[in-house]
């Protein structure tokens, strides 16, 4: 039997798609990482609970929040800022952005973010 006729065999009648039962539905995928799976210089999507919020000195005037999951926790940098307005200790928030080191911790220099409900 050719290769071509058993993939037609095992096409599905009536064009309906079939989905590997091991993999779980789209709908329940995640489309984030797990803080504990991040590697340096790699561009990732996080979700959390923010930790802490401090701002640097008068001269730097840096934003850090600390993002927690159960697993681990990084740090995120804003340059310039003071505050952003609904990043306060235990909203939960969703941020994107490239993993760097700073001040021998994992951090997210000014990332994407958007706050959960």
């Amino acid at each position: 039997m050719s290769v071509v006729s058993r993939v037609l065999r095992r096409r599905p009648q009536g064009g309906e798609a079939t989905q590997d039962p091991s993999t779980p539905p789209v709908e329940q995928q995640r489309h984030w990482q797990l803080m504990s799976q991040v590697q340096l210089r790699e561009r990732v999507t996080l979700r959390g609970v923010v930790r802490s919020v401090s701002v640097t000195s008068a001269e730097r005037r840096w934003l850090e929040v600390v993002l927690a999951d159960q697993t681990g926790e990084i740090t995120l940098v804003w340059m310039g800022r003071r505050e952003l307005r609904g990043v306060e200790v235990g909203r939960r928030m969703e941020v994107r952005g490239l993993v760097t080191l700073f001040q021998r911790r994992r951090a997210i220099h000014n990332p994407h973010y958007t706050l959960l409900p």
